[in-house]
């Protein structure tokens, strides 16, 4: 058989009606809008293993986080390969398999590594889940990525507002040769009893309904932070009264024209994020800026761990001095913010989330601006000062390892290179232990910035 040339091959899986007329289309451009269990993982799985063991090269699975890599797509694919595996590694989610003809790599990839992932000569491409994908990473690096080849792309993901509806809407309705668009509800899922259907649906809102197991939007679908509610707020006068004296990292964004921003997320006891103030100001030089932060920061009896501040701060200006270097000059010393956005995004509204019955991140009601923030940001549109810094502090706690529930979050730490085990030996050690720091860098009890766990572990101060 001629090398590239597609081949007729058999896999262990009975497709449903509805997957067959998927699977049937000719289109390059596969859209999938899915409802849970509607089907789409099980199909999505067949789809890479089949263009695998049809295409020689590489297949790329992408979604946004790696618990569905590592609890539905992975095992998926190891199950329905298992003939065809020469090898795999479970710990990157990377397998080798050949039909004797030639071999094929199919490797599954979280999309919160973001650029890390740009490359050239896919032979196909199964994007997952992709409204919770930023449409930079479709546009900028995954497209590019299909075009050596002209690889074919499955894109499935929930009904949610942004890109990918539009997307959906295009392959629906263009009459584009090279897209199709398929919808997935529960109904289309025959494995699935009826009687248990109208059971979820009579006991589900409405909206619930439609939205999760429908595929259809919902007037709220187009909100980032959709996992917020009003269980993450809190009133300081009623609740973490004690917030002044735990630690705290101040997350900065910083603009000249536009906003610039300081949160103050403090970290309880039980290791939740607790954000206590904010300052969001526009058109305010550093000093007057570094006052008011100062003067916020003198009202804690808590050590301030650190002031993230936006990496593109530490670029010179026009007069030479950075804007980083400006806000030390007046004592705050700033550490350069994560520059991974989508797996800040991804803490922030893992967070919100939380166990799924109460949030891992509280907002005091001071923060006016930060809660209209986080109720109005929508895909697709620019990113509210207020929660830039938010992101900031909330994904150095995470990356320092300051926050016990650091755990919680594994492909996190791993992507930074540490373990979920030695971020929690680090964060109870952090919370145990004060830091013995330098005199020079004390002003009334607290730490103005500086990196305090880069100095060694001792007696109180």
């Amino acid at each position: 058989m001629a090398r590239g040339k597609a081949m007729r091959i058999s896999l262990p899986i009975e497709l449903t009606p509805k997957q067959r007329e998927v699977d049937e289309s000719t289109a390059r451009f596969k859209v999938v809008k899915a409802g849970r269990r509607g089907g789409k993982t099980k199909y999505g799985s067949y789809w890479t293993g089949k263009h695998a063991l049809t295409l020689p090269g590489k297949h790329w699975y992408v979604c946004n986080g790696l618990d569905l890599i590592r609890d539905e797509m992975w095992p998926h694919l190891c199950e329905l390969l298992r003939d065809y595996i020469q090898y795999k590694d479970d710990r990157l989610f990377r397998m080798r398999v050949s039909n004797r003809v030639f071999e094929s790599v199919i490797t599954c990839k979280s999309a919160e590594r973001g650029d890390a992932m740009r490359g050239r000569g896919l032979r196909s491409l199964n994007l997952d889940e992709a409204s919770f994908v930023r449409p930079e990473l479709w546009d900028r690096v995954l497209r590019p990525s299909l075009a050596d080849h002209k690889a074919p792309a499955l894109i499935s993901s929930s009904a949610k507002k942004g890109w990918f509806t539009r997307t959906f809407d295009y392959a629906a309705k263009a009459g584009d040769v090279d897209w199709a668009a398929f919808l997935f509800t529960i109904y289309e899922n025959p494995y699935i009893d009826r009687d248990e259907i109208e059971t979820i649906r009579r006991s589900t809102p409405m909206d619930v309904w439609n939205e999760e197991y429908l595929a259809q939007e919902s007037s709220h679908s187009g909100q980032v932070y959709a996992e917020y509610t009003d269980k993450s707020l809190y009133d300081p006068d009623a609740r973490f009264q004690g917030v002044a004296a735990w630690p705290v990292v101040v997350g900065m964004d910083w603009g000249t024209m536009a906003n610039a921003s300081a949160i103050w997320v403090h970290v309880s006891p039980e290791g939740y994020p607790v954000v206590s103030r904010e300052h969001v100001r526009n058109n305010w030089d550093v000093g007057r800026h570094a006052s008011v932060i100062k003067g916020y920061c003198a009202g804690l009896s808590g050590s301030v761990r650190e002031f993230v501040l936006d990496r593109s701060a530490f670029r010179d200006e026009s007069n030479g001095i950075s804007v980083a270097d400006q806000y030390r000059k007046c004592g705050i010393y700033c550490q350069k913010s994560e520059k991974d956005v989508d797996g800040g995004v991804n803490l922030v509204k893992q967070f919100l989330r939380g166990d799924g019955e109460k949030p891992w991140l509280y907002i005091s009601t001071a923060c006016p601006m930060l809660i209209a923030a986080m109720q109005a940001w929508e895909h697709d549109t620019h990113e509210p000062d207020a929660l830039v810094g938010l992101r900031y502090a909330v994904t150095h706690l995470v990356r320092r390892g300051l926050t016990p529930l650091a755990h919680k979050f594994p492909e996190f730490m791993q992507a930074h290179d540490k373990s979920p085990e030695i971020a929690v030996d680090e964060a109870i050690k952090h919370m145990r232990a004060p830091y013995r720091l330098p005199a020079q860098e004390k002003r009334g009890g607290w730490t103005w910035g500086r990196d305090p766990w880069d100095y060694e572990a001792g007696a109180p101060l």
